[in-house]
């Protein structure tokens, strides 16, 4: 029992340095062989990347293709008529308002501009699709 615990250790030992096995090579200088090393069982064999330091990376080096410059097109200025609120009921089911010396509603119209809502603070209208809010005098 004895000799077989001491052989098979032996046996590894011997297999793992025999020329030609994958666990042992020999490095050659000038032609001969010098020095038996094992391989580093840690070590990559795959091709390393190449290392960029960001730090010193140039501004040149980002991708060159530029966004176009986007222009910023300002709405046409809207001149709205005068408008004269002399009175806001906005807590019924149908909110009023007297404008320009008118009683409206909402969806009502007033000098081209249509009601879309009557609040205490203000009234909301329509004029040319674009929506403007009245303010009353007390705001």
């Amino acid at each position: 029992m004895r000799k077989n615990c001491i052989i098979a250790p032996l046996a590894v030992i011997i297999y793992l340095c025999a020329p030609g096995n994958i666990y042992a090579q020999t490095v050659r200088t000038s032609g001969t062989r010098d020095i038996a090393y094992f391989k580093n069982p840690f070590h990559s064999f795959l091709p390393k990347k190449p290392v960029v330091d960001t730090k010193t990376q140039k501004q040149s080096t980002k991708p060159t293709t530029k966004k176009p410059v986007q222009q910023k097109v300002e709405p046409p200025i809207i001149n709205l008529p005068q408008f004269t609120i002399s009175g806001v009921i906005w807590n019924t089911e149908r909110p009023q308002a007297i404008i320009n010396n008118r009683v409206v509603g909402i969806g009502d119209t007033v000098a081209e501009a249509r009601i879309v809502a009557i609040r205490k603070t203000g009234i909301d209208i329509n004029y040319r699709n674009t929506l403007f809010t009245l303010k009353t005098e007390d705001q």
